[in-house]
Protein backbone atom coordinates (compact mmCIF):
# COMPACT_ATOMS: atom_id res chain seq x y z
CA UNK A 1 0.00 0.00 0.00
CA UNK A 2 1.40 3.00 -0.87
CA UNK A 3 2.81 5.71 1.64
CA UNK A 4 1.05 9.42 1.95
CA UNK A 5 4.53 10.53 0.81
CA UNK A 6 4.34 8.60 -1.99
CA UNK A 7 0.67 9.57 -2.65
CA UNK A 8 1.23 13.26 -2.34
CA UNK A 9 4.61 12.62 -4.74
CA UNK A 10 2.77 10.45 -7.65
CA UNK A 11 -0.28 13.28 -7.70
CA UNK A 12 2.37 16.15 -8.15
CA UNK A 13 3.78 13.89 -10.84
CA UNK A 14 0.83 13.36 -12.88
CA UNK A 15 -0.24 16.86 -12.37
CA UNK A 16 2.73 19.00 -13.19
CA UNK A 17 3.09 20.45 -9.89
CA UNK A 18 6.61 21.53 -10.12
CA UNK A 19 6.11 23.84 -6.69
CA UNK A 20 4.53 21.19 -4.72
CA UNK A 21 7.41 18.74 -6.22
CA UNK A 22 9.99 20.97 -4.85
CA UNK A 23 8.58 20.71 -1.54
CA UNK A 24 8.14 17.56 -1.52
CA UNK A 25 11.69 16.66 -2.49
CA UNK A 26 12.84 18.41 0.14
CA UNK A 27 11.08 15.97 2.48
CA UNK A 28 11.29 12.63 0.96
CA UNK A 29 13.71 10.05 2.93
CA UNK A 30 15.64 8.77 -0.35
CA UNK A 31 14.99 8.40 -4.33
CA UNK A 32 12.56 5.98 -3.93
CA UNK A 33 10.83 4.17 -6.35
CA UNK A 34 7.02 4.44 -7.03
CA UNK A 35 4.33 3.81 -9.71
CA UNK A 36 2.86 6.72 -11.53
CA UNK A 37 1.17 7.09 -14.37
CA UNK A 38 0.31 10.14 -17.12
CA UNK A 39 3.18 9.53 -19.64
CA UNK A 40 2.60 10.43 -23.14
CA UNK A 41 0.48 7.45 -25.14
CA UNK A 42 2.62 7.81 -28.41
CA UNK A 43 6.10 7.30 -26.27
CA UNK A 44 4.74 4.45 -24.13
CA UNK A 45 1.47 2.74 -25.76
CA UNK A 46 1.38 -0.18 -23.82
CA UNK A 47 2.50 0.74 -19.92
CA UNK A 48 -0.40 3.15 -18.31
CA UNK A 49 1.77 3.78 -15.25
CA UNK A 50 5.70 3.25 -14.56
CA UNK A 51 7.32 2.10 -11.95
CA UNK A 52 10.82 3.94 -11.42
CA UNK A 53 13.34 6.31 -8.81
CA UNK A 54 11.83 9.48 -8.19
CA UNK A 55 14.34 11.15 -10.00
CA UNK A 56 13.59 9.38 -13.22
CA UNK A 57 10.24 10.50 -13.18
CA UNK A 58 11.21 13.59 -12.42
CA UNK A 59 13.26 13.29 -15.72
CA UNK A 60 9.88 12.29 -17.70
CA UNK A 61 8.04 15.09 -16.87
CA UNK A 62 6.74 18.73 -17.37
CA UNK A 63 8.61 20.25 -14.28
CA UNK A 64 11.37 22.28 -13.53
CA UNK A 65 14.93 21.01 -13.33
CA UNK A 66 15.31 22.22 -9.98
CA UNK A 67 13.10 19.72 -8.65
CA UNK A 68 15.97 17.39 -9.78
CA UNK A 69 18.70 19.73 -8.84
CA UNK A 70 17.31 19.59 -5.32
CA UNK A 71 17.41 15.27 -5.36
CA UNK A 72 20.95 15.58 -6.12
CA UNK A 73 22.03 18.04 -3.54
CA UNK A 74 20.42 16.26 -0.74
CA UNK A 75 21.23 11.93 -2.14
CA UNK A 76 24.38 13.15 -4.47
CA UNK A 77 24.94 12.07 -7.93
CA UNK A 78 24.39 9.41 -8.25
CA UNK A 79 20.71 9.55 -8.52
CA UNK A 80 22.16 10.43 -12.16
CA UNK A 81 23.54 6.60 -12.74
CA UNK A 82 21.14 4.91 -10.86
CA UNK A 83 19.07 2.77 -13.50
CA UNK A 84 15.26 1.74 -14.13
CA UNK A 85 14.18 -1.83 -15.57
CA UNK A 86 15.41 -0.65 -18.94
CA UNK A 87 18.72 0.46 -17.89
CA UNK A 88 18.01 3.61 -18.54
CA UNK A 89 18.92 6.43 -16.38
CA UNK A 90 17.76 9.60 -15.86
CA UNK A 91 20.41 11.37 -17.91
CA UNK A 92 18.70 9.12 -21.06
CA UNK A 93 15.10 10.35 -20.01
CA UNK A 94 16.06 14.08 -19.48
CA UNK A 95 17.29 13.42 -22.84
CA UNK A 96 14.37 12.17 -24.53
CA UNK A 97 11.53 14.77 -22.56
CA UNK A 98 13.14 17.86 -21.99
CA UNK A 99 15.51 20.77 -23.06
CA UNK A 100 19.13 21.13 -22.88
CA UNK A 101 19.14 23.20 -19.42
CA UNK A 102 18.90 19.69 -18.07
CA UNK A 103 21.82 18.44 -20.06
CA UNK A 104 23.67 21.47 -18.71
CA UNK A 105 22.40 20.74 -14.78
CA UNK A 106 23.27 16.57 -15.78
CA UNK A 107 27.20 17.57 -16.53
CA UNK A 108 27.20 20.26 -13.64
CA UNK A 109 26.38 18.10 -10.92
CA UNK A 110 27.61 14.49 -12.65
CA UNK A 111 30.10 15.32 -15.24
CA UNK A 112 30.84 14.37 -18.90
CA UNK A 113 30.62 10.92 -18.03
CA UNK A 114 26.98 10.51 -17.02
CA UNK A 115 26.64 11.64 -20.53
CA UNK A 116 28.48 8.25 -22.27
CA UNK A 117 26.27 6.34 -20.66
CA UNK A 118 24.02 3.51 -22.39
CA UNK A 119 21.08 1.49 -21.82
CA UNK A 120 20.60 -2.37 -22.22
CA UNK A 121 20.51 -2.26 -26.32
CA UNK A 122 23.31 -0.13 -26.20
CA UNK A 123 21.50 3.67 -26.67
CA UNK A 124 23.55 6.43 -26.07
CA UNK A 125 22.17 9.56 -24.89
CA UNK A 126 22.15 11.11 -28.22
CA UNK A 127 19.43 8.48 -29.14
CA UNK A 128 17.14 9.62 -26.44
CA UNK A 129 17.89 13.23 -27.76
CA UNK A 130 16.91 11.87 -31.33
CA UNK A 131 13.36 11.26 -30.39
CA UNK A 132 12.79 14.19 -28.56
CA UNK A 133 10.09 15.34 -30.19
CA UNK A 134 9.75 18.72 -27.92
CA UNK A 135 12.70 20.13 -28.40
CA UNK A 136 15.93 19.68 -30.45
CA UNK A 137 18.29 21.80 -28.06
CA UNK A 138 19.57 18.37 -26.28
CA UNK A 139 20.97 16.81 -29.19
CA UNK A 140 22.39 19.71 -30.63
CA UNK A 141 23.78 20.59 -26.87
CA UNK A 142 25.01 17.24 -27.18
CA UNK A 143 26.91 17.01 -29.95
CA UNK A 144 28.75 20.61 -29.47
CA UNK A 145 29.55 18.67 -26.60
CA UNK A 146 31.09 15.26 -27.52
CA UNK A 147 31.24 16.20 -31.22
CA UNK A 148 29.27 15.40 -34.33
CA UNK A 149 30.44 11.26 -33.97
CA UNK A 150 27.74 10.73 -31.46
CA UNK A 151 25.35 11.52 -34.19
CA UNK A 152 26.23 7.80 -36.00
CA UNK A 153 27.07 5.74 -32.98
CA UNK A 154 25.15 2.43 -33.46
CA UNK A 155 23.25 0.58 -30.69
CA UNK A 156 23.10 -2.76 -30.58
CA UNK A 157 21.32 -3.27 -33.48
CA UNK A 158 22.68 -0.92 -35.86
CA UNK A 159 20.43 1.82 -35.11
CA UNK A 160 21.89 5.73 -34.81
CA UNK A 161 20.92 9.21 -33.70
CA UNK A 162 20.04 9.69 -37.57
CA UNK A 163 17.70 6.92 -37.90
CA UNK A 164 15.89 7.57 -34.85
CA UNK A 165 16.05 11.64 -36.00
CA UNK A 166 14.31 10.52 -39.31
CA UNK A 167 11.72 9.32 -37.21
CA UNK A 168 10.96 11.41 -34.52
CA UNK A 169 11.89 14.81 -35.53
CA UNK A 170 11.49 17.79 -38.09
CA UNK A 171 12.77 18.88 -41.23
CA UNK A 172 14.70 21.45 -38.99
CA UNK A 173 16.66 18.81 -37.15
CA UNK A 174 17.53 16.89 -40.84
CA UNK A 175 18.87 19.90 -42.01
CA UNK A 176 20.79 20.91 -38.97
CA UNK A 177 22.16 16.91 -39.58
CA UNK A 178 23.39 17.69 -42.57
CA UNK A 179 25.09 20.84 -42.09
CA UNK A 180 27.26 18.64 -39.36
CA UNK A 181 28.05 15.48 -41.02
CA UNK A 182 26.64 15.68 -44.57
CA UNK A 183 23.85 13.13 -46.45
CA UNK A 184 25.53 9.57 -46.36
CA UNK A 185 24.59 9.74 -42.57
CA UNK A 186 20.86 9.60 -43.88
CA UNK A 187 22.21 5.94 -46.14
CA UNK A 188 23.49 4.11 -43.25
CA UNK A 189 21.92 0.67 -42.90
CA UNK A 190 20.57 0.01 -39.25
CA UNK A 191 18.11 -2.33 -37.72
CA UNK A 192 16.90 -4.67 -40.40
CA UNK A 193 19.09 -2.59 -42.94
CA UNK A 194 17.16 -0.01 -42.54
CA UNK A 195 18.15 3.80 -43.72
CA UNK A 196 16.82 6.43 -42.39
CA UNK A 197 14.67 6.98 -45.33
CA UNK A 198 12.81 3.98 -43.83
CA UNK A 199 12.67 5.64 -40.74
CA UNK A 200 10.97 8.87 -41.98
CA UNK A 201 8.08 6.13 -43.88
CA UNK A 202 7.47 5.42 -40.26
CA UNK A 203 6.76 8.88 -39.36
CA UNK A 204 2.77 9.75 -39.43
CA UNK A 205 3.57 12.90 -41.61
CA UNK A 206 5.54 12.59 -44.81
CA UNK A 207 7.56 15.55 -44.53
CA UNK A 208 10.76 13.75 -43.60
CA UNK A 209 10.28 11.37 -46.63
CA UNK A 210 10.09 14.23 -48.72
CA UNK A 211 12.83 16.28 -47.71
CA UNK A 212 14.89 13.41 -47.40
CA UNK A 213 14.11 12.19 -51.43
CA UNK A 214 14.55 16.15 -52.35
CA UNK A 215 18.53 15.30 -50.91
CA UNK A 216 18.89 11.46 -52.22
CA UNK A 217 16.65 10.80 -54.72
CA UNK A 218 13.56 9.45 -55.64
CA UNK A 219 15.26 6.30 -56.48
CA UNK A 220 16.09 5.59 -52.48
CA UNK A 221 12.27 5.02 -52.08
CA UNK A 222 12.53 1.68 -53.75
CA UNK A 223 15.88 0.79 -51.72
CA UNK A 224 15.26 -2.53 -49.73
CA UNK A 225 15.92 -3.33 -46.09
CA UNK A 226 16.97 -7.06 -45.45
CA UNK A 227 13.67 -8.60 -46.21
CA UNK A 228 12.75 -6.61 -48.97
CA UNK A 229 10.51 -4.24 -47.50
CA UNK A 230 10.80 -0.43 -49.12
CA UNK A 231 10.30 2.99 -47.88
CA UNK A 232 6.67 2.61 -49.62
CA UNK A 233 5.59 -0.41 -47.90
CA UNK A 234 6.04 1.53 -44.75
CA UNK A 235 4.19 4.87 -46.09
CA UNK A 236 1.06 2.48 -46.72
CA UNK A 237 1.08 1.37 -43.10
CA UNK A 238 2.12 4.20 -41.05
CA UNK A 239 0.89 7.10 -43.48
CA UNK A 240 -2.23 8.30 -45.33
CA UNK A 241 -3.34 9.21 -48.83
CA UNK A 242 -1.23 12.22 -49.08
CA UNK A 243 2.14 10.10 -48.87
CA UNK A 244 0.84 7.94 -51.56
CA UNK A 245 -0.36 10.14 -54.00
CA UNK A 246 3.48 12.58 -53.62
CA UNK A 247 4.90 8.92 -54.07
CA UNK A 248 2.75 8.16 -57.32
CA UNK A 249 3.81 11.79 -58.74
CA UNK A 250 7.57 10.72 -57.70
CA UNK A 251 7.57 7.23 -59.34
CA UNK A 252 4.43 5.78 -60.38
CA UNK A 253 2.06 3.54 -59.73
CA UNK A 254 3.92 0.09 -60.04
CA UNK A 255 6.14 0.73 -57.14
CA UNK A 256 2.82 -0.30 -54.95
CA UNK A 257 3.00 -3.71 -56.61
CA UNK A 258 6.68 -4.22 -55.15
CA UNK A 259 6.73 -7.37 -52.81
CA UNK A 260 8.91 -6.60 -49.79
CA UNK A 261 8.69 -8.62 -46.51
CA UNK A 262 7.01 -12.57 -46.91
CA UNK A 263 5.94 -11.15 -50.51
CA UNK A 264 3.78 -8.91 -49.22
CA UNK A 265 2.54 -5.58 -51.37
CA UNK A 266 1.73 -2.16 -50.52
CA UNK A 267 -1.87 -3.42 -50.72
CA UNK A 268 -0.65 -5.69 -47.58
CA UNK A 269 0.82 -3.03 -45.78
CA UNK A 270 -2.59 -0.57 -46.57
CA UNK A 271 -4.65 -3.87 -45.00
CA UNK A 272 -2.43 -3.70 -42.01
CA UNK A 273 -2.95 -0.23 -41.13
CA UNK A 274 -6.06 0.43 -38.63
CA UNK A 275 -8.24 2.08 -41.16
CA UNK A 276 -8.78 1.32 -44.59
CA UNK A 277 -8.10 4.94 -46.28
CA UNK A 278 -5.33 3.53 -48.24
CA UNK A 279 -6.33 0.44 -48.68
CA UNK A 280 -9.66 2.01 -50.69
CA UNK A 281 -7.02 4.81 -52.57
CA UNK A 282 -4.50 1.61 -53.87
CA UNK A 283 -8.00 -0.30 -55.30
CA UNK A 284 -8.77 2.95 -56.88
CA UNK A 285 -5.75 3.62 -58.46
CA UNK A 286 -4.67 -0.29 -59.18
CA UNK A 287 -8.11 -2.08 -59.48
CA UNK A 288 -9.93 -4.70 -57.01
CA UNK A 289 -7.72 -7.70 -58.22
CA UNK A 290 -5.11 -6.49 -56.22
CA UNK A 291 -7.17 -7.24 -53.13
CA UNK A 292 -6.47 -11.45 -54.46
CA UNK A 293 -2.58 -10.76 -54.52
CA UNK A 294 -1.50 -13.88 -51.88
CA UNK A 295 1.73 -12.98 -49.78
CA UNK A 296 4.08 -16.22 -49.63
CA UNK A 297 1.58 -17.84 -47.05
CA UNK A 298 -1.36 -17.33 -49.05
CA UNK A 299 -2.68 -14.33 -47.07
CA UNK A 300 -4.13 -11.41 -49.01
CA UNK A 301 -5.22 -8.02 -48.08
CA UNK A 302 -8.82 -9.50 -47.45
CA UNK A 303 -6.68 -11.75 -44.80
CA UNK A 304 -4.94 -8.94 -43.16
CA UNK A 305 -7.99 -6.50 -43.32
CA UNK A 306 -10.09 -8.85 -41.73
CA UNK A 307 -7.54 -9.47 -38.70
CA UNK A 308 -6.86 -5.62 -38.62
CA UNK A 309 -9.60 -3.53 -39.99
CA UNK A 310 -13.39 -2.05 -39.09
CA UNK A 311 -16.07 -4.20 -40.33
CA UNK A 312 -16.43 -1.25 -43.16
CA UNK A 313 -13.43 -2.44 -44.91
CA UNK A 314 -14.85 -5.41 -44.94
CA UNK A 315 -18.28 -4.05 -46.50
CA UNK A 316 -15.79 -2.28 -48.71
CA UNK A 317 -13.85 -5.54 -49.81
CA UNK A 318 -17.19 -7.13 -50.46
CA UNK A 319 -18.57 -4.50 -52.65
CA UNK A 320 -15.18 -5.01 -55.23
CA UNK A 321 -14.99 -8.98 -55.72
CA UNK A 322 -18.26 -10.25 -54.15
CA UNK A 323 -18.57 -13.66 -53.15
CA UNK A 324 -14.50 -14.15 -52.82
CA UNK A 325 -14.15 -12.17 -49.94
CA UNK A 326 -14.72 -14.70 -47.64
CA UNK A 327 -13.91 -17.83 -49.13
CA UNK A 328 -10.30 -16.81 -50.30
CA UNK A 329 -7.54 -19.75 -48.55
CA UNK A 330 -4.41 -18.92 -47.42
CA UNK A 331 -1.92 -21.84 -47.83
CA UNK A 332 -2.86 -23.12 -44.30
CA UNK A 333 -6.35 -23.14 -46.08
CA UNK A 334 -7.91 -20.50 -43.95
CA UNK A 335 -10.63 -17.85 -45.01
CA UNK A 336 -10.86 -14.20 -44.09
CA UNK A 337 -14.33 -15.96 -42.56
CA UNK A 338 -12.31 -18.22 -40.19
CA UNK A 339 -10.22 -15.55 -39.19
CA UNK A 340 -13.05 -13.45 -38.47
CA UNK A 341 -14.49 -16.65 -35.71
CA UNK A 342 -10.59 -16.63 -34.85
CA UNK A 343 -8.88 -14.70 -32.03
CA UNK A 344 -6.17 -13.36 -34.45
CA UNK A 345 -9.70 -10.50 -35.03
CA UNK A 346 -8.55 -7.39 -33.15
CA UNK A 347 -11.74 -5.14 -34.32
CA UNK A 348 -15.35 -5.53 -34.72
CA UNK A 349 -15.44 -9.30 -34.52
CA UNK A 350 -18.99 -9.05 -33.48
CA UNK A 351 -20.11 -6.91 -36.50
CA UNK A 352 -18.18 -8.48 -39.07
CA UNK A 353 -19.75 -12.22 -37.33
CA UNK A 354 -22.88 -10.71 -38.46
CA UNK A 355 -22.04 -9.36 -41.76
CA UNK A 356 -20.55 -12.73 -43.49
CA UNK A 357 -23.99 -14.12 -42.88
CA UNK A 358 -26.07 -11.18 -44.58
CA UNK A 359 -23.59 -11.14 -47.76
CA UNK A 360 -24.42 -14.32 -48.17
CA UNK A 361 -27.75 -14.11 -47.97
CA UNK A 362 -27.24 -11.48 -50.53
CA UNK A 363 -25.58 -14.02 -52.86
CA UNK A 364 -27.85 -16.40 -52.07
CA UNK A 365 -31.04 -14.45 -53.12
CA UNK A 366 -29.43 -12.89 -56.01
CA UNK A 367 -28.72 -16.16 -58.09
CA UNK A 368 -31.26 -16.65 -60.68
CA UNK A 369 -33.70 -20.30 -60.91
CA UNK A 370 -31.98 -22.77 -63.19
CA UNK A 371 -32.45 -22.42 -66.84
CA UNK A 372 -33.04 -18.03 -65.82
CA UNK A 373 -30.98 -16.27 -68.90
CA UNK A 374 -30.77 -13.21 -67.05
CA UNK A 375 -28.44 -13.05 -63.79
CA UNK A 376 -28.58 -10.21 -61.59
CA UNK A 377 -25.82 -8.07 -60.37
CA UNK A 378 -24.80 -9.58 -56.91
CA UNK A 379 -25.21 -13.37 -58.90
CA UNK A 380 -22.82 -12.36 -61.87
CA UNK A 381 -20.22 -10.57 -59.41
CA UNK A 382 -20.49 -14.05 -57.89
CA UNK A 383 -19.64 -16.07 -60.75
CA UNK A 384 -16.76 -13.91 -61.90
CA UNK A 385 -13.07 -14.78 -60.43
CA UNK A 386 -11.87 -11.83 -60.67
CA UNK A 387 -13.34 -8.28 -61.10
CA UNK A 388 -11.53 -6.27 -63.95
CA UNK A 389 -12.42 -2.59 -63.28
CA UNK A 390 -10.86 -0.99 -65.69
CA UNK A 391 -11.10 -3.21 -69.01
CA UNK A 392 -14.08 -5.32 -70.05
CA UNK A 393 -13.79 -8.23 -72.45
CA UNK A 394 -16.19 -8.40 -75.09
CA UNK A 395 -17.79 -11.62 -75.84
CA UNK A 396 -19.22 -12.30 -79.13
CA UNK A 397 -23.07 -14.17 -78.44
CA UNK A 398 -23.75 -17.22 -80.40
CA UNK A 399 -26.21 -16.49 -83.23
CA UNK A 400 -27.55 -13.74 -84.53
CA UNK A 401 -26.86 -10.42 -82.62
CA UNK A 402 -29.39 -8.27 -81.78
CA UNK A 403 -28.04 -5.47 -84.41
CA UNK A 404 -29.04 -8.19 -86.73
CA UNK A 405 -25.47 -9.16 -87.69
CA UNK A 406 -24.59 -12.78 -87.91
CA UNK A 407 -21.75 -14.20 -85.48
CA UNK A 408 -19.88 -14.62 -88.80
CA UNK A 409 -19.27 -11.24 -89.48
CA UNK A 410 -17.55 -10.41 -86.58
CA UNK A 411 -19.07 -7.02 -86.31
CA UNK A 412 -21.16 -5.57 -83.59
CA UNK A 413 -23.06 -2.53 -84.04
CA UNK A 414 -22.41 -0.32 -80.84
CA UNK A 415 -25.37 0.61 -78.90
CA UNK A 416 -26.48 4.17 -78.12
CA UNK A 417 -26.42 5.06 -74.83
CA UNK A 418 -27.81 8.49 -75.40
CA UNK A 419 -31.53 7.42 -75.85
CA UNK A 420 -33.78 9.23 -73.52
CA UNK A 421 -36.83 7.20 -73.57
CA UNK A 422 -38.12 3.35 -73.64
CA UNK A 423 -41.14 1.04 -73.85
CA UNK A 424 -41.61 -2.52 -72.70
CA UNK A 425 -42.02 -4.58 -75.93
CA UNK A 426 -45.20 -6.52 -75.35
CA UNK A 427 -45.98 -9.87 -76.31
CA UNK A 428 -50.28 -10.90 -76.52
CA UNK A 429 -50.47 -7.45 -74.62
CA UNK A 430 -48.49 -8.35 -71.72
CA UNK A 431 -44.51 -7.69 -71.30
CA UNK A 432 -42.16 -10.25 -72.78
CA UNK A 433 -40.37 -11.81 -69.91
CA UNK A 434 -36.98 -12.95 -70.88
CA UNK A 435 -35.91 -14.12 -67.40
CA UNK A 436 -36.84 -14.10 -63.45
CA UNK A 437 -34.18 -13.77 -60.51
CA UNK A 438 -34.76 -13.57 -57.24
CA UNK A 439 -34.26 -10.37 -57.30
CA UNK A 440 -37.00 -9.31 -59.39
CA UNK A 441 -37.93 -10.06 -63.77
CA UNK A 442 -36.20 -9.13 -66.27
CA UNK A 443 -37.93 -8.07 -69.82
CA UNK A 444 -37.56 -7.16 -73.17
CA UNK A 445 -37.87 -3.47 -73.78
CA UNK A 446 -37.27 -0.59 -77.12
CA UNK A 447 -35.81 2.54 -76.89
CA UNK A 448 -36.29 5.84 -78.74
CA UNK A 449 -33.27 5.16 -80.65
CA UNK A 450 -34.68 1.64 -82.14
CA UNK A 451 -32.54 -0.54 -79.91
CA UNK A 452 -33.44 -3.41 -78.12
CA UNK A 453 -32.33 -3.61 -74.46
CA UNK A 454 -33.35 -5.57 -71.21
CA UNK A 455 -35.17 -4.17 -68.27
CA UNK A 456 -34.22 -5.15 -65.11
CA UNK A 457 -37.16 -4.90 -62.98
CA UNK A 458 -36.13 -4.76 -58.83
CA UNK A 459 -38.86 -3.35 -56.57
CA UNK A 460 -38.27 -1.28 -53.42
CA UNK A 461 -41.19 -1.85 -51.00
CA UNK A 462 -42.77 1.76 -49.01
CA UNK A 463 -40.93 0.98 -45.51
CA UNK A 464 -42.67 4.47 -44.95
CA UNK A 465 -39.46 5.67 -43.78
CA UNK A 466 -37.96 7.76 -46.30
CA UNK A 467 -34.53 7.21 -44.73
CA UNK A 468 -34.79 3.42 -45.17
CA UNK A 469 -35.90 3.89 -48.40
CA UNK A 470 -32.97 5.41 -49.25
CA UNK A 471 -30.34 3.71 -47.45
CA UNK A 472 -32.05 0.83 -49.95
CA UNK A 473 -31.70 2.67 -53.40
CA UNK A 474 -28.27 3.35 -52.43
CA UNK A 475 -27.18 0.26 -51.51
CA UNK A 476 -28.73 -0.66 -55.16
CA UNK A 477 -26.29 2.20 -56.74
CA UNK A 478 -23.32 0.07 -54.99
CA UNK A 479 -24.70 -2.55 -56.79
CA UNK A 480 -24.39 -0.71 -60.58
CA UNK A 481 -21.28 0.35 -59.59
CA UNK A 482 -20.10 -3.37 -59.08
CA UNK A 483 -22.24 -4.27 -62.27
CA UNK A 484 -19.95 -2.10 -64.07
CA UNK A 485 -16.81 -3.84 -63.45
CA UNK A 486 -17.61 -7.02 -64.30
CA UNK A 487 -16.25 -9.37 -66.69
CA UNK A 488 -19.53 -11.27 -67.82
CA UNK A 489 -20.44 -13.11 -70.69
CA UNK A 490 -24.19 -11.35 -70.99
CA UNK A 491 -23.15 -8.24 -70.02
CA UNK A 492 -21.81 -6.24 -73.23
CA UNK A 493 -21.87 -3.33 -72.68
CA UNK A 494 -22.84 -0.51 -69.74
CA UNK A 495 -25.30 2.31 -71.34
CA UNK A 496 -26.35 4.18 -68.31
CA UNK A 497 -28.03 4.86 -64.86
CA UNK A 498 -30.49 7.44 -63.91
CA UNK A 499 -32.55 7.94 -61.34
CA UNK A 500 -36.32 9.26 -61.81
CA UNK A 501 -38.66 10.53 -59.24
CA UNK A 502 -40.12 6.53 -59.32
CA UNK A 503 -36.67 5.39 -59.23
CA UNK A 504 -33.44 3.89 -60.17
CA UNK A 505 -32.74 3.08 -63.72
CA UNK A 506 -30.01 1.04 -64.54
CA UNK A 507 -29.53 0.21 -68.42
CA UNK A 508 -26.36 -2.18 -69.88
CA UNK A 509 -26.68 -3.87 -73.23
CA UNK A 510 -28.66 -6.96 -73.57
CA UNK A 511 -26.80 -10.42 -74.29
CA UNK A 512 -26.24 -8.64 -73.25
CA UNK A 513 -28.22 -7.86 -70.46
CA UNK A 514 -29.92 -4.30 -69.97
CA UNK A 515 -31.26 -3.62 -65.78
CA UNK A 516 -33.37 -1.27 -64.84
CA UNK A 517 -34.75 -0.61 -60.90
CA UNK A 518 -38.24 0.98 -60.29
Amino acid sequence: MATEMEQKLRQALESGDSEELQRLCGEVGSNIELKVGGFDKQEYPFRQRRRMPLAHHLACKPVSSSCLELLIDRFGPGCLTYINDSDQTPVHLAAQHQDESWMKLVKEKGGRGCLRNVDQWGQTVAHFAAMNRKSSSCLKWLVKELSGDYLTAPDKDGDTAVHLAARHKGIESLEWIKRQIGTDCFRLKGWLDRTALHFAAQKSDNSNLKWLVKELGSDCLTVPDEYGSTAIHLAALYQGIESLEWIKRQIGTDCFRLKGFCDRTAFHSAAWKSDYSNLKWLVKELGSECLTVPDKEGDTAVHLAAQRQPVDSLQFIFDQIGAETFSLKNNKGKTPANIVESDRCRTDQSAKRALIPSTQRRLEASRPPAGSSAPTAASAGAAAPRPRPRARERVKPSGPSEGGLSEETGAKKQLDPSFTDWDFILQDNKKQLIGRGAFGEVYKALTDRIQTVAVKVLPLSDTGQSGKLQKAVEMEKRGVEILKRLSHPNIVQFLKCEQKSDGLYISPSWSRVTASLS
